[in-house]
């Protein structure tokens, strides 16, 4: 399962954006559970992600993995959800939180590592 994992990392190294030209009809989402996610600290059975989505990777600061039902994503992973495009909006609040409803934010993210950090909320 290693190799598969490196692979799949270097080839979103390559283009970051590869995943979310897999289909029109299951766009590719990369969202940071933010704080206040609703989801942190749950396993991604028990999260109530809307029908039709499927947690592909969560990104963890040691490292990539394929996501289970008993994967408990927290604060700052990246999760690769594959969605309806319906389903896109509330798939970002659900696992973006307070840091997620910024206007305007519509796109899909890049992995960690590639983005610039996102400034903080002051309060």
């Amino acid at each position: 399962a290693s190799d598969v994992v490196a692979g799949y990392r270097r080839a979103l190294e390559e283009d970051p954006r590869r995943l979310s030209k897999i289909s029109a009809h299951a766009p590719a989402l990369d969202v940071r559970v933010g704080r206040g996610s609703r989801i942190a600290g749950k396993p991604i059975a028990e999260a109530h992600f809307p029908r039709g989505c499927l947690v592909v990777t969560v990104r963890h600061l040691d490292g990539l993995q394929f996501a289970t039902g008993s994967t408990v994503p927290v604060e700052g992973d990246v999760l690769s959800v594959l969605t309806r495009p319906e389903n896109a909006e509330a798939v970002r609040r659900l696992i973006g939180g307070e840091e997620d409803q910024a206007p305007g934010d519509h796109g899909p993210r890049p992995p960690s590592g590639t983005e610039a950090p996102r400034p903080r909320e002051p309060g």
